[in-house]
């Protein structure tokens, strides 16, 4: 069976997001989705969700287990981000820098990124839960010299909650989530993407 979804036919990160997807369907699928929500945490440009979300339908009793190993392989990511900031902070890097003027102003939040990520706990909890850059947040926590264990603390309830939030559309969405997922992409033109399964 084929669903009809919109994907972005030239643009590179849609052609990955959809080699991503792809893995859902093999033997390989929990160590790519490990291996995605690891690297999305610092540098890699697609989200683990485009695994979670077909895995999920494929197999909707796993779940939690797929939160949970996705979760633990986000923060365990965020690390590897937060230490590319304090590299770039110490001068390491000199060819690589992040971004931190975006500014959010909602949920009682107002500032950039760089300024939000000098506040109290609950604004970072909220940054790895809404943000959708995440790797944005953990390198800024590096370069702005965030304590490594409220990085920590924060993208365990954060990335807990994104991944929660995923999986459970998914989980209760079936197919519509998926075709809303990569639909997200801009200029987008329809394309024959065949089913995936966990196998």
């Amino acid at each position: 069976m084929e669903d009809t979804i919109p994907v972005v036919k030239s643009g590179w990160v849609t052609r990955l997001y959809l080699r991503v997807e792809s893995y859902a369907g093999t033997p390989a699928a929990l160590a790519a989705l490990v291996a995605v929500s690891f690297v999305d945490s610092s540098f890699f440009p697609v989200t683990p969700f485009a695994l979670l979300v077909p895995m999920v339908i494929a197999e909707p009793r796993r779940w939690v287990r797929l939160v949970l190993l996705g979760t633990a392989a986000s923060v365990a990511g965020s690390v590897l981000g937060w230490a590319i900031g304090l590299a770039i902070r110490a001068g390491v890097f000199h060819f690589f820098t992040v971004e931190l003027s975006l500014r959010i102003d909602r949920f009682g939040l107002h500032g950039t990124i760089g300024e939000l990520l000098g506040g109290n706990l609950w604004t970072l909890v909220v940054l790895f839960t809404l943000t959708p850059l995440f790797k944005v947040v953990t390198i800024g926590s590096g370069l702005v010299a965030v304590p490594l264990h409220s990085v920590l603390i924060a993208a365990a309830i954060g990335r807990s909650i994104r991944f929660l939030f995923f999986a459970g559309l998914a989980r209760f969405g079936g197919a519509r989530v998926r075709t809303w997922l990569l639909g997200r992409y801009p200029h987008a033109q329809s394309v024959k993407v065949p089913d995936v399964g966990t196998g």
